[in-house]
């Protein structure tokens, strides 16, 4: 890859996140979630980083909508996902984006099976998908709060 290449896509990324960050502040209880020392600036822009793949479309759009946003959170909680089981590390932006996915995943699981019944037939596989994926963000989620209440167990019972 050139240097142009790679200065070229990091501006593909600097707007997507700068427009992700509008979108992400126009929702009340995301807004919420960064009263601590990570920005949503950040985390934008982390997000934009993990989930930017070459020539891919949803960057370059103008518009963001929850769909769009929720397969970035998508793409992004499976590898901090698996960074979490392997390594136990993760910075607090990382961990934003893992709520955010949890938000975002409920937000579409209920959205769609809302919407469900008056879909149009060539709509149906692309919702079916979007639930799959919500189901399936949700699922994970579980079983890292199963994980972090075993770890703050085992914490509290190092004293006795």
């Amino acid at each position: 890859m050139s240097v142009l290449q790679a200065i070229g896509q990091q501006n593909i990324k600097a707007e997507f996140a700068h427009r992700l960050q509008g979108f992400l502040n126009k929702d009340p209880d995301v807004r919420q979630l960064f009263t601590g020392a990570t920005s949503i600036t950040t985390v934008a822009n982390l997000l934009a980083a993990l989930s930017f793949q070459e020539g891919d479309a949803r960057f370059q759009s103008d518009t963001l909508d929850e769909e769009l946003v929720f397969s970035l959170f998508f793409d992004s909680f499976y590898l901090l996902f698996i960074k979490e089981l392997e390594h136990n590390n993760l910075s607090q932006a990382e961990r934003l984006i893992l709520q955010l996915s949890r938000y975002y995943g409920e937000l579409m699981a209920k959205t769609l099976l809302q919407a469900e019944s008056g879909e149009m037939a060539e709509e149906l596989p692309t919702r079916a998908e979007l639930l799959k994926r919500a189901n399936c963000v949700l699922q994970a989620w579980e079983q890292l709060n199963k994980r972090y209440a075993l770890q703050r167990g085992s914490l509290c019972n190092m004293g006795r």
